[in-house]
């Protein structure tokens, strides 16, 4: 079996005609994604079908992803991106992002309504150092409520 110089584990490099495959090379880890399925919401849209009952994703603690951190940043890790579901349905959240701002940028995916006005106040000690994006399907009221659910 050819391999693919630089890969951790064997590759196939070669398809079944001999010819080398299309490869990606491995360079650094660049962006690591923390996501859950629990959200107050059910969007007709959602991909990994969140809901306030979806259970399919456990939603990790701080303790849980600090390995993570730690094997990202020794990866060359620039980006932590924390979705979901709901991120702001995690309890540890808030105590996720200060710890993940110790290896790299972090943003933060949300719909903007419901648990993460638990930690409007709290927030504000990250001041311009946490990008939140805000799920915005449309721009009138309802038809994005046609989406989101009201509210």
């Amino acid at each position: 079996m050819a391999s693919i110089e630089g890969s951790p584990t064997p590759v196939n490099a070669l398809n079944p005609r001999g010819e080398r495959r299309a490869h990606v090379e491995f360079g650094r880890l660049r962006d690591l994604w923390f996501m859950w399925s629990v959200c107050n919401l059910e969007c007709t849209h959602c991909y990994v079908g969140s809901s306030p009952r979806n259970q399919t994703l456990q939603m990790p603690s701080l303790g849980d992803i600090l390995p993570f951190l730690r094997e990202g940043a020794d990866m060359g890790m620039e980006h932590v991106y924390f979705t979901g579901g709901e991120p702001f349905a995690n309890r540890d959240l808030l105590d996720m992002i200060a710890e993940a701002q110790q290896f790299a940028r972090v943003t933060v995916l949300t719909n903007g309504v419901g648990p993460i006005s638990r930690h409007l106040n709290a927030l504000g000690r990250f001041r311009d150092r946490l990008p939140l994006r805000i799920s915005l399907d449309h721009f009138e009221r309802g038809r994005h409520d046609a989406v989101r659910g009201p509210g």
